[in-house]
């Protein structure tokens, strides 16, 4: 099953980012040692082993600790890719209500989350 753009773009844009910051690679395959997942230096490549092996839950866990360390821009990418990722692969609508309303306790005039909780229903106020 293909993936979104939006959601290859976004786990791309962060992990290569947090990557090219740390100058190391992720790696180049499945088999490679990931290291521990509760140390916050390999998120990013869990991240992306759990997108290559649509592993939806084990990606929105691992976008939602990248945000919880992340601010301003990067912490709103983190959220709005957690979002999509409930939306569109795990069905989940409070979980993506969720996500865009932390969106907007960042910034309030967030297009896309304003327009995921209008097409969910949830609440606009932050």
């Amino acid at each position: 099953m293909a993936l979104p753009a939006m959601v290859l773009g976004a786990a791309a844009a962060a992990a290569g980012w947090a990557l090219l910051k740390r100058q190391r690679v992720a790696p180049a395959s499945l088999a490679e040692p990931l290291g521990d997942p509760d140390d916050p230096e390999t998120w990013e490549a869990h991240l992306l082993v759990a997108v290559q092996r649509e592993d939806w839950s084990g990606a929105v866990r691992f976008h939602l600790r990248l945000a919880a360390f992340s601010r301003g821009e990067a912490q709103v990418d983190h959220l709005l890719a957690a979002a999509r990722v409930f939306e569109d692969r795990l069905a989940d609508a409070e979980g993506a209500i969720a996500c865009y309303e932390d969106v907007l306790r960042i910034n309030p005039q967030d297009t896309e989350a304003l327009s995921g909780l209008d097409f969910l229903g949830g609440s606009k106020a932050p």
